[in-house]
């Protein structure tokens, strides 16, 4: 067993994180829970989306709301547990606005994801993710 990520799996990874976001800033819901495993979960604050038919309700709601988002993600770090598990911790910036508002913003989140994702027959998929603010926008 090796430990060691190659480029081409953290290749893969990066374009998940980023698929991920990409779906919900730009009303893409389609295929969103497909970046999952059948049972993969999704948790932001008290609030848990677990298995494709709750993912894909959960990208459904948040693509519906009247909002402009734009999500910059970075430092994504890869631990391997082994050669089909590796957990993941991922920093975001969200940018978020009433979509009929003026397109000047401020910052609406700062936080992380950790990330547990797993190899499947279909390439890595994310099996858990928990977002978790660590600054927000003042009210």
């Amino acid at each position: 067993m090796s430990t060691e990520i190659q480029p081409a799996t953290r290749l893969e990874l990066r374009t998940l994180v980023e698929e991920f976001n990409w779906k919900l800033d730009h009303a893409e819901p389609e295929g969103f829970a497909d970046l999952f495993t059948p049972d993969g979960s999704f948790a932001a604050g008290p609030k848990e989306h677990v298995g494709h038919e709750g993912l894909a309700a959960f990208a459904a709601a948040r693509t519906a709301q009247p909002k402009l988002s734009r999500t910059m993600v970075c430092n994504h770090r890869l631990v391997a547990a082994d050669d089909d598990h590796i957990s993941g911790a991922v920093q975001y910036i969200l940018f978020m606005k009433d979509e009929d508002a003026p397109q000047s913003t401020e910052i609406f989140a700062v936080g992380e994801y950790s990330d547990e994702y797993t190899r499947t027959g279909d390439g890595w998929r994310i099996a858990k993710r928990t977002s978790r603010q660590v600054f927000q926008r003042a009210s």
